[in-house]
């Protein structure tokens, strides 16, 4: 039985989960699941600088949760450096069924390398929405003075990461909530629909007129759900921007949350904090994400 279950989907998982009978497995299963500190920290790669952005920064890391005041987003959790002003504000949206408080450390993990990072509670993302309450919520604590935020944001260094569904809700926020032009970067993981397919989202990657980081794994579920293939056509025809695009190897859905966490950080310190040594990750004839062998099928796009 327990050969079986570890080779299943993330989803599948999650189904069967849903009709286990037995307490037991179901927490057996979840503890499975759950994102640790030590996920993220001990990735397995030969390439230096996803070795080093995935492990935890230079900061001591605080965080604080706040009553949202709204039935879908419920709480916002945020993770901030303990020390320090004018950090950039990273907004998470959330996967498919995912609130934030079930891969806190993938906030945790950021804010040690000197971003402000939010989530909420929300369980159906893709509009956007609820990240554009996010945001609004981080800036007016940046301008509180009773608030631990205070001064804690540069307001014009904010990006916004989704998982899944979070990815669709991710580029939503980028593109199409009132809020959308303080957005300057955006990272999305598994996430891809192409130009005049039918999707439960409605999003348009190809669209896209930010600097954008999108990855994808080579797993089963990942190549019917999100194709690498779909995102290099999406690229393709996205406005002159800075783009990437990479397929993980060895990895499905699931994972993808934060096994890319190290590039996902590099991309935010290059593309907000125009970071030297994040950029060679991205940028030149030597990047790094060109030879690590655990990414393939890497696009860039200026």
């Amino acid at each position: 039985m327990k050969k079986i279950i570890l080779t299943l989907t993330a989803a599948a998982v999650l189904g069967l989960l849903g009709l286990a009978g037995c307490a037991g497995l179901g927490k057996a299963i979840e503890q499975a699941l759950a994102i640790t500190d030590e996920k993220i920290t001990q990735i397995q790669t030969t390439a230096p600088l996803e070795k080093q952005y995935s492990q935890m920064g230079r900061y001591a890391v605080a965080s604080a949760k706040f009553d949202a005041q709204d039935k879908e987003l419920k709480t916002y959790t945020v993770y901030y450096p303990q020390t320090g002003s004018n950090y950039p504000l990273i907004v998470m949206a959330n996967g498919s069924g995912t609130p934030v408080s079930k891969y806190e450390p993938v906030l945790k993990h950021l804010a040690s390398h000197g971003f402000v990072v939010i989530g909420s509670e929300e369980l159906s993302s893709w509009r956007g929405t609820g990240a554009a309450k996010s945001l609004d919520f981080a800036l007016a604590q940046n301008r509180n003075q009773n608030s631990v935020l205070f001064n804690k944001i540069n307001a014009d260094k904010i990006g916004v990461s989704g998982h899944s569904q979070g990815g669709a809700g991710a580029i939503n926020l980028a593109m199409k909530q009132p809020n959308s032009h303080l957005v300057r970067s955006l990272y999305t993981a598994s996430t891809t629909r192409g130009e005049g397919e039918m999707n439960l989202f409605d999003f348009a990657p190809w669209q896209v007129d930010k600097p954008y980081f999108a990855v994808t794994s080579n797993g089963a579920f990942d190549k019917n759900a999100a194709p690498i293939s779909k995102m290099q056509d999406n690229l393709r025809k996205m406005p002159s921007t800075n783009a990437v695009v990479a397929e993980r190897k060895g990895l499905d859905h699931g994972a993808m949350l934060y096994a890319a966490n190290g590039y996902m950080t590099a991309w935010f310190l290059y593309t907000l904090n125009n970071d030297a040594q994040a950029r060679q990750v991205f940028i030149g004839q030597n990047a790094e994400l060109y030879r690590n062998a655990n990414w393939q099928n890497v696009r860039a796009k200026n």
